[in-house]
């Protein structure tokens, strides 16, 4: 859990219509799937705006909402600029304040199959972490970030890519100890072009942990 006073401050975000509860338990940005006690985050896509589903985010139980406009619905409402790159420093805040070890799991295919595995498997010694859903995106990574309890000893996260240079950048937020590449595909073939393309841009979590 985390204080959504603090959170906004880290970040240099304005804090509207401040009431408690200010501990968030996660983060969500599918206002149907919000859980009480999370921060709603209200991303501005190509057919949607989360600022429209903020009314809905709030009556399942939100406890607060990170968003770019005020629409005059909810409380704790962290305004910023722009709602995704808030996010990823929100996330980056929240890693700092977590010390346990993490485990990264890439490749074209098997990923939330090995993430439900390994965390049934470490569960058995250790208080585990990893999202219930298949967060493994440059959206769903923070989410999960910001999702960790305090009290987890170690936290599974998917990583997913579609180009060279993204599994790096999800590696920078979640800072792997352990890593596992489940196999190289041709998913992403149209977008890299080769199958060593593919591997390559799947190698960046090995190079990403400590030697």
């Amino acid at each position: 859990m985390w204080d959504i006073r603090e959170a906004a401050r880290a970040i240099g975000a304005e804090l509207l219509r401040p009431r408690p509860p200010y501990r968030i338990t996660g983060a969500a940005c599918d206002s149907r799937r919000v859980r009480p006690g999370e921060l709603f985050v209200a991303i501005v896509g190509k057919r949607h705006d989360g600022h429209d589903f903020l009314e809905e985010a709030f009556a399942r139980g939100a406890a607060g909402a990170l968003v770019s406009r005020d629409p005059g619905v909810g409380h704790n409402l962290v305004l910023v600029e722009d709602t995704v790159a808030a996010l990823w420093e929100l996330a980056r805040w929240r890693r700092e304040s977590l010390s346990m070890p993490t485990v990264g799991i890439t490749g074209s295919f098997g990923k939330t199959t090995s993430k439900e595995l390994l965390a049934a498997a470490l569960g058995s010694r250790f208080a585990v972490y990893r999202a219930l859903e298949s967060f493994n995106t440059e959206i769903g990574v923070p989410l999960a970030v910001l999702s960790v309890p305090d009290d987890v000893e170690i936290a599974v996260f998917e990583l997913g890519m579609s180009g060279r240079g993204e599994i790096a950048r999800l590696c920078e937020l979640v800072r792997p100890w352990a890593g596992l590449i489940t196999g190289v595909g041709e998913a992403h073939l149209g977008p890299l072009g080769s199958r060593e393309e593919i591997a390559a841009a799947k190698w960046e979590l090995a190079q990403a942990l400590p030697e």
